[in-house]
């Protein structure tokens, strides 16, 4: 939990500490320098150090929370955006179109969907998106050519007037895969089959009752979540997860890859290669990441300061090659997001409670991720100054910095950034957990490059930390050093 400061001889033992480039939050004690041991709402890319980027609001009240948020591209159309708030599943036909509430239907935490496009005997496509986790036996089509929405419970003669409860959807090797934690078999992954008048077409509306894999076998467990990643799925159950391979019907298998399970529903992100899924391993939570062989934990960075938050409705997704973690209502009326962008970790705090995301954007375009939250309203990821309105606070903690047990006094924290705009940090000293400092402030302007110096008074101790806090956009910011003057051997 320690940065050694170095050992200087002579008369002032003077020592310097240069931070050559910043990077994530790291609680271990073999961090570098540049690497915070606590803090949150900043970001490191290409070297430099800036405030994350905040949100705008899309739609400013729904009836009731948002639960579940999903998009309906199509080539040649207006992608729409479907969002199942309260009770009701709404649609919104173009960006910025009007809101009409198309169906009720309640689920118990939010759908899951899968885009499935169909060709007819004249070459014509027609796309669906389909919904599932409304209700026992019951599956949702959408369809994005008109807008409209049906209500399907009962698939095909084959599957003798039943469909299997499936509140969980993805797509594999062509097929659909759904699943369902309050069927009879929560065990199984039933796929679909073929058109009845086409036996070589396969159809999303046709589910034969002999079409389902027993994943967990005589392990009996519940499958949690399924993530295709080229040749294979890796699927979650809460204990183990597995590898199943799958050609067709008679042609596929299923193999126990490891005794690593998920913590609960909506915990694993497919990002890239990878899927990455939290689990809770002795009572501590770890984040994992596979990418075809074995899983490995990646969160030893910051796994110290899962125990201050509430995983109670932890649920993860995908944001432009990252992972991000969220943990809603933690801290209370706020929400917590442990970002990865695997290598690094970050910690944002938004001040709202989030219920669940999903990407909109044009099927040419740019996607934005969309954030469902708790008070009805509905807000996008788009590089905002701020969230809503509100500053966005960046801090990050240097240190604790020590010297095998001597008494080491900070003088000076010189920090360079070459910003896009102006900004102040404040920097607040502290030693051996001692009430912090007052603050001292650190200018800069924009478009020049510079090192700023900041005298620090007033620290000297065992273990000594700087704290940089800010509510102006940080932008820019490359590099460090301190300086300390080590006490001597007593």
């Amino acid at each position: 939990m320690r940065t050694e400061v170095p050992k200087r001889t002579g008369t002032t033992r003077k020592a310097s500490l240069n931070i050559p480039v910043f990077s994530g939050i790291n609680v271990q004690h073999t961090r570098k320098i540049g690497e915070p041991s606590a803090g949150k709402n900043f970001v490191v890319q290409n070297g430099m150090l800036r405030t994350r980027d905040g949100c705008s609001l899309v739609t400013s009240s729904f009836p009731a929370a948002i639960k579940s948020i999903h998009q309906a591209p199509k080539v040649g159309m207006d992608t729409k955006l479907i969002v199942e708030a309260g009770n009701n599943i709404y649609h919104r036909t173009t960006e910025a179109g009007a809101w009409s509430a198309i169906q009720s239907a309640s689920t118990n935490y939010g759908f899951s969907s899968v885009l499935w496009a169909i060709v007819d005997e004249n070459g014509s496509v027609s796309s669906n998106l389909y919904l599932a986790g409304g209700g026992t036996n019951k599956l949702y089509v959408y369809s994005i050519d008109t807008g409209g929405i049906s209500v399907w419970s009962n698939f095909s003669p084959e599957m003798s007037g039943v469909m299997p409860t499936m509140e969980f959807l993805c797509k594999h090797e062509g097929r659909m895969f759904g699943w369902g934690l309050n069927s009879a078999y929560p065990n199984r992954m039933y796929f679909c089959g073929y058109d009845e008048t086409d036996a070589k077409n396969v159809s999303a509306e046709y589910w034969p009752e002999d079409f389902w894999l027993d994943v967990s076998g005589s392990a009996a467990e519940p499958v949690l979540d399924a993530v295709s990643l080229g040749g294979h799925m890796l699927v979650l159950t809460p204990r183990r997860h597995y590898r199943v391979y799958f050609s067709d019907e008679t042609n596929n298998s299923t193999d126990e890859i490891g005794k690593v399970g998920m913590y609960k529903i909506r915990c694993a992100a497919k990002v890239g290669n990878y899927c990455l899924w939290l689990t809770q391993e002795d009572g501590k939570y770890r984040v994992y990441a596979y990418s075809g062989s074995e899983a490995v934990p990646v969160s030893q960075n910051v796994e110290e300061l899962f125990a201050g938050y509430s995983f109670t409705n932890a649920f993860a997704f995908e944001n432009g090659g990252e992972f991000w973690l969220v943990l809603p209502g933690s801290p209370t009326n706020k929400t917590t997001v442990f970002v990865y962008d695997l290598k690094d970790w970050f910690i944002y705090e938004y001040p709202f409670v989030i219920n669940c995301a999903g990407a909109f954007g044009a099927v040419t375009g740019r996607e934005y991720v969309h954030l469902g939250l708790n008070d009805n309203r509905i807000v996008k990821l788009d590089g905002s100054l701020t969230d809503l309105g509100v500053s966005i606070t960046s801090e990050l903690v240097i240190g604790p910095l020590s010297s095998e047990g001597r008494k080491t006094k900070i003088k000076r924290l010189w920090l360079t950034a070459e910003p896009d705009n102006d900004f102040d940090i404040d920097v607040y000293s502290t030693s051996d957990r001692e009430a912090e400092g007052s603050a001292i402030t650190a200018e800069f302007t924009a478009g020049v490059q510079e090192t700023v110096e900041v005298k620090i008074t007033g620290t000297k101790g065992r273990n000594n930390s700087l704290r940089l806090s800010a509510t102006d956009r940080i932008s820019g910011l490359e590099s460090g050093s301190i300086t300390a003057v080590v006490g001597a051997v007593k």
